[in-house]
């Protein structure tokens, strides 16, 4: 459409990956000019994949490796945890299927939802 959604990792690096603030999923309006970015949640992880998802999107927090569920409005729901490097998520909408690469764990899940 017109505008980008992106997950945003955080803020400040380490060499361990972590990050002295969290990251946020973020709107970029590419119509508008100076594509004016605009924060959709409060700060939330480490986040790596996000998909579109109910009228929101599900995103992936690699760091603490977990899947949140983030509703258009901002709001946040955990959905799965435990998951060492939750990554780039696969979204299979006509199975209703989450596809969650551990890079840690040298696996992929699949979840139904």
């Amino acid at each position: 459409g017109t505008r980008l959604v992106v997950a945003g990792w955080g803020v400040g690096t380490a060499p361990d990956w972590s990050t002295k603030a969290p990251g946020r999923l973020y709107a970029i309006d590419l119509l508008a000019p100076g594509h004016p970015v605009k924060a959709i949640t409060e700060p939330l992880g480490n986040l790596d994949g996000v998909e579109p998802y109910g009228g929101g999107w599900l995103v992936s927090d690699w760091v603490a490796g977990k899947v949140y569920r983030v509703s258009a409005g901002g709001k946040t729901k955990e959905l799965l945890s435990g998951l060492g490097g939750a990554a780039d998520l696969g979204w299979v909408a006509g199975k209703k299927l989450l596809l969650v690469p551990r890079m840690k764990e040298n696996a992929v899940s699949a979840y139904k939802l």
